[in-house]
């Protein structure tokens, strides 16, 4: 019960600001961040980050990926290493609705 009401009343946001290049094909981005760090992303963050818009939830961001990423198996370890990433090194910020 806890943790679905976590990730329906949390929404993130990235705290500092960032862009992000894309090569040529689509299939890679790189995450720039204001700090100087940049971080090599694959199109499942991508899209996770374009919907950060301080207004959806992490269970509706969520959703949304697995509709556009269906039976892709490096969604969760993809997603789920990010997330740790960021909350660690403090570029992706918690934010109570």
């Amino acid at each position: 019960m806890k943790l679905k009401f976590f990730r329906e009343s949390i929404v993130l946001k990235l705290s500092e600001d960032w862009d992000i290049l894309e090569d040529f094909n689509g299939n890679s981005y790189l995450l720039n961040l204001k700090s100087g760090e940049a971080y090599e992303i694959s199109p499942v963050i991508f899209r996770f980050l374009s919907l950060l818009d301080g207004k959806k939830t992490l269970k509706e961001i969520i959703d949304v990926l697995a509709q556009t990423f269906l039976n892709n198996e490096t969604f969760d370890k993809s997603l789920n290493f990010f997330l740790k990433e960021g909350l660690k090194k403090g570029f992706l910020k918690k934010c109570f609705i």
